[in-house]
């Protein structure tokens, strides 16, 4: 396994890539990366099942550095270049959140990151629900959670909901096939098929079988673990998108009575132009969210807890 991640070309800032080592057979080694200043408030955030570090970085490295912030990614266990988890039982919530929490760890042990507590902690998807869950469990403690694109609240019944569909259908013709299905799909948005040939070819194929395959029945914090989490919260979510649907982002702006901000999946499709280079292609996820939580209050947390209107 390489030290770290794959990350993109020409990320602004320091760069410092870390291995996380493994704890036992449950707990796989994971590959690590810091962007960002050394003196910088830290962001801690988490990628979904078949994305990558690359995918967080991409996203947020840009409108962090310039932030001052540093950004901490990890690529999942079974994913990238962490090593291997081949039972769909890898995936569930609490060995994700502790994930989460060996990175941090990891990176205070080897002097990489300062031993305070995060800025804020989050993810996309699955990523969301391991730091939500981590922040419950006290094994995270940070001024805020990032929720970005959460796919359930609560847990998923075995076979409902389009996360099932998924796990069945790959199940049934196998990842090659399903993957190649999804790398020609029609309706597929442009950056979302740029992210697909440039990440699941890296994956380990029985890694990614059981992580597609833990979706059905997918474990998701529920509305009182995040009624009770003692963090601001913003909550990132957008229309169309049946994986990861709006209602669910507004659920869980609500339990938490966090801000909720409300985008569009075109939006990530944008090139460089001239504009802020920042917030060109995935990188306006970053540009949109890191100043929303920032000027949330003037020490970067929220102060108002009341779910902000569609806009």
């Amino acid at each position: 396994m390489s030290t770290g991640p794959l990350l993109p070309p020409a990320l602004p800032g320091r760069i410092q890539r870390v291995r996380v080592p493994a704890d036992g057979a449950a707990h796989p080694a994971l590959a690590a990366a810091v962007i960002g200043p050394r003196d910088g408030p830290v962001w801690l955030l988490g990628h979904g099942a078949g994305s990558s570090a690359r995918f967080v970085a991409e996203a947020f490295a840009p409108a962090l550095v310039a932030a001052g912030r540093q950004l901490v990614v990890a690529d999942m266990r079974g994913h990238g270049a962490s090593a291997p988890a081949r039972d769909p039982g890898h995936f569930a919530l609490a060995p994700l959140a502790a994930d989460l929490a060996r990175t941090l760890d990891a990176l205070r042990a080897a002097d990489v990151v300062a031993g305070v507590e995060p800025e804020v902690v989050g993810g996309v998807s699955l990523g969301a629900h391991s730091a939500a869950a981590a922040l419950g469990t006290g094994r995270l403690h940070a001024g805020h959670l990032l929720g970005i694109l959460p796919a359930a609240i609560g847990s998923v019944p075995p076979g409902e909901g389009p996360h099932a569909a998924i796990a069945q259908r790959v199940a049934t013709i196998g990842i090659e096939a399903a993957l190649d299905e999804l790398r020609r799909a029609p309706g597929l948005r442009p950056w979302l098929r740029r992210s697909v040939l440039t990440d699941q070819a890296r994956h380990d194929p029985a890694s990614l079988l059981a992580a597609l395959g833990a979706l059905d029945g997918m474990q998701a914090p529920d509305a009182t673990t995040l009624a009770a989490l003692a963090v601001p919260t913003t909550v990132f979510g957008w229309p169309d998108d049946p994986g990861h649907p709006l209602e669910v982002a507004r659920a869980w702006a609500q339990a938490t009575r966090g801000q909720l901000i409300e985008g569009r999946l075109d939006a990530l499709d944008a090139g460089p132009g001239a504009g802020d280079a920042r917030a060109a292609g995935v990188g306006a996820l970053g540009a949109t969210l890191v100043p929303a939580v920032l000027t949330s209050s003037p020490h970067g947390t929220v102060s108002s807890r009341g779910v902000s209107p569609p806009g």
